[in-house]
């Protein structure tokens, strides 16, 4: 994420040092009691929508369950960004699936986001929690307050599509043995922000080319 919005913003006059870090020695990174969920079966129900066994929970009953369960915990302030992680667990709108989202009560923002753990699948590891928050880096409060032509700054959203080789815009970075696949995500030269802010007038993190962007709404 600090390096997407140092790029991002490659040619903007930024002061000396400037980084986008979550943690860092003020606010540290801690993990909180496990929220445990007896999802009735009106809310939620196993489902093997890409072939494999998965949890698939209904969006609102999740949200207003963790909603409600960080309204027990002093230590969540608008200062903090809670991060919610399930494991092969999607959620669903009508329909499946989704591999998290952002959204935010008030001033305090928070995201959600599943780790599934098979090879080459949507939400594969770490893509939809890089996904979700690099949007909600861009666009905290999801109020579409930022005047651009697509309302809210959705970086992840136009490269779900993937590419050959990329399935659902991610890339694979190897560290410690292990290969995670990060979401790559727009710049704002997308949305219609100046051409020359990003790095090498790039449209993506990837530079990952388009034929149309989104503009007047579309």
């Amino acid at each position: 994420m600090d390096a997407f919005q140092r790029a991002n913003f490659w040619n903007a006059p930024l002061a000396s040092g400037y980084h986008v870090l979550l943690g860092g020695p003020t606010f540290g990174i801690n993990i909180l009691p496990t929220l445990t969920l007896n999802v009735p079966a009106s809310d939620g129900h196993l489902g093997t929508p890409f072939g494999y066994q998965v949890a698939e929970v209904d969006i609102n009953y999740f949200d207003a369950q963790i909603s409600a369960y960080m309204l027990t915990l002093p230590q969540i302030q608008p200062n903090t960004f809670p991060i919610f992680i399930t494991g092969n667990t999607y959620l669903t709108e009508g329909g499946c699936c989704i591999g998290g989202y952002h959204s935010a009560n008030g001033p305090q923002t928070y995201t959600m986001f599943d780790y599934d753990t098979h090879p080459g699948v949507f939400s594969q590891d770490v893509s939809a929690l890089s996904h979700e928050v690099g949007e909600w880096m861009d666009d905290p409060l999801t109020n579409g307050g930022n005047n651009t032509p697509c309302g809210i700054l959705e970086v992840g959203d136009p490269l779900e599509g993937g590419s050959p080789g990329h399935p659902y815009g991610t890339w694979p970075y190897p560290l410690h043995n292990f290969t995670y696949h990060l979401q790559d995500m727009v710049f704002l030269r997308y949305f219609g922000g100046p051409t020359g802010l990003s790095v090498n007038s790039w449209w993506s993190f990837q530079d990952f080319g388009f034929t149309t962007i989104c503009q007047n709404g579309s």
